[in-house]
């Protein structure tokens, strides 16, 4: 394979109806399936509502949040839009969140949920680079007078409006993607002090 989007999507097409991923809403509700074929249908969604906002090919995107399905679509959906994957250990504290979100020049960040969007919200006048945070948990709790602020589900909507517009985005970006396109930057404990 030249690339991870690629390989994600060849190996989704072999295996359209099998489980990618199960997931549950509290410990004591039962799992949830999610196939092969809906994740290329939600990273598809993610990454032209990506594009709708601006994002860029070689532009730097975070992701802070647990672990959960969401975070693996995104980080799919972010390498297929040509972008780079800055992920943030989500127990990480403001000040180390502001030196890599800065550092790194990211324009978007995912956020699991309201607690790390307070993160974001509480510094974005020390973020230059964010132009949009996108937040996975909506509880209805999310403000709704900051345009930058945009819920997970919403940017899937702008990606279901944005395919027609392009549909061969995706699959020209992927195309276009080589073994050394960077897919990643990784900040190891010792880098924010």
């Amino acid at each position: 394979y030249k690339n991870i989007p690629e390989q994600f999507i060849n190996h989704a097409k072999a295996n359209l109806n099998k489980v990618a991923f199960q997931y549950r809403l509290r410990r004591t509700a039962p799992y949830k399936s999610i196939t092969w074929d809906d994740s290329i249908r939600m990273v598809t969604e993610v990454a032209f509502g990506l594009k709708q906002l601006g994002l860029e090919k070689g532009d730097n995107v975070a992701i802070l949040s647990g672990t959960r399905y969401e975070w693996a679509i995104s980080d799919l959906a972010i390498l297929a839009a040509g972008a780079v994957v800055v992920p943030i250990y989500p127990t990480l504290g403001d000040h180390a969140v502001n030196y890599i979100l800065n550092n790194s020049e990211c324009k978007f960040v995912f956020l699991e949920d309201k607690g790390q969007l307070q993160k974001i919200r509480a510094q974005w006048g020390e973020l230059p680079h964010i132009k949009y945070a996108v937040v996975y948990a909506d509880m209805g709790d999310l403000p709704e007078n900051d345009s930058r602020i945009v819920t997970y589900k919403k940017l899937k909507d702008f990606g279901k409006l944005t395919f027609s517009k392009d549909p061969h985005f995706l699959e020209n970006t992927i195309n276009s993607l080589t073994r050394v396109d960077v897919a990643g930057i990784l900040y190891s404990s010792g880098t924010t002090g």
